[in-house]
């Protein structure tokens, strides 16, 4: 089934350069599969390489406050690492700072949007491009935050977290993901394993900061351990606040003894205990996690970012149909 990468309001602002930015995603998957890996890497190398022949900039102009990113089709912004935590051995929060201090990013609330990274490792001619999705509020003036996880094996990923405060980082955006509007869904569901929780927290976090919106979310977040579960401090605190709308459940597969929670990987059991049924009217489920736990709940997510891939897993198996369920 066909996903634009955008809302249809933005149809009319996209141009060839994001067509390009997709074709360089395309690439870096293609490595990984056996189907169409000669076209698509051509294709690939020749939009990646166009892609970079760009100018940077560094945002608005010192002294002059406005939106930082202005969609796809603009220039690179290099933006100044800040501030770098450790959350856990492996997962960092980063905070880039604006050039004004009354700067926002420019990322709409009527979106699930994430923010495109590029560098250029040494002796490569062609960028390595990765999209995060910021865990500050779109709103939020002066900086924009990030919580990373490093994988191994994944030189961005060990790129970013190598960054010390005042080094850059050349940034993109928004990518529009999945829109969003006030109430569109009675019941949202969302399954997250690891790192694909932030545009979980992105989408939890817009419904419950909207008065007028009285959507009912549900929240299966799985993990190997306890201290890989990412934004657990925020997340109780919003369930906390948010009782009667917002519900959070946990699993981790690697328990300690002090655990309480559901133990395992996400099985048909869980969800049936934690999400909206199938049934229950206007429900909508997002999915969002690692290779191995798109095909276990929800099918495979496709290789080209803007199809959704084959539908089935879990979620087909207990009676959901392909328009309840969005792969983020």
């Amino acid at each position: 089934m066909f996903k634009p990468p955008f809302p249809a309001s933005h149809v009319v602002q996209v141009n060839y350069v994001d067509i390009l930015v997709l074709l360089k995603l395309i690439l870096g998957q293609a490595r990984t599969s056996a189907w169409g890996l000669g076209g698509l890497a051509a294709l690939g190398v020749t939009g990646a390489f166009i892609l970079y022949q760009r100018r940077t900039s560094q945002g608005p102009a010192v002294g002059k406050p406005g939106k930082v990113f202005n969609g796809m089709g603009s220039s690179w912004v290099e933006l100044k690492l800040a501030e770098s935590e450790d959350i856990n051995h492996n997962v960092k929060r980063l905070r880039f700072k604006f050039p004004n201090d009354e700067d926002t990013s420019g990322l709409s609330v009527n979106c699930i949007a994430a923010i495109l990274t590029s560098r250029t490792p040494s002796g490569s001619v062609l960028p390595t491009l990765r999209p995060y999705t910021p865990t500050s509020d779109e709103t939020q003036k002066g900086f924009i935050e990030f919580t990373i996880k490093r994988y191994p094996g994944k030189s961005m990923s060990s790129y970013i977290h190598n960054l010390k405060p005042g080094d850059t980082l050349s940034m993109k955006g928004p990518l529009p993901g999945p829109e969003w509007k006030t109430n569109m869904h009675h019941q949202v569901g969302l399954i997250a394993g690891g790192a694909g929780i932030t545009p979980c927290y992105q989408l939890v976090r817009r419904i419950l900061n909207d008065p007028n919106d009285k959507t009912k979310i549900s929240l299966l977040y799985s993990n190997h351990t306890e201290e890989d579960i990412l934004l657990k401090q925020e997340f109780d605190q919003l369930a906390a606040e948010h009782g009667d709308q917002f519900n959070v459940h946990y699993t981790v597969s690697q328990p300690s003894a002090s655990w309480t929670g559901d133990k395992g990987r996400i099985t048909r059991e869980i969800l049936e205990r934690t999400m909206p049924k199938p049934s229950d009217g206007n429900v909508r489920l997002f999915v969002c996690g690692p290779d191995s736990f798109y095909t276990t709940v929800s099918g495979p997510k496709a290789m080209i970012p803007i199809f959704q891939g084959k539908f089935g897993g879990l979620l087909k198996e207990m009676g959901y149909t392909q328009n309840q369920v969005e792969k983020f």
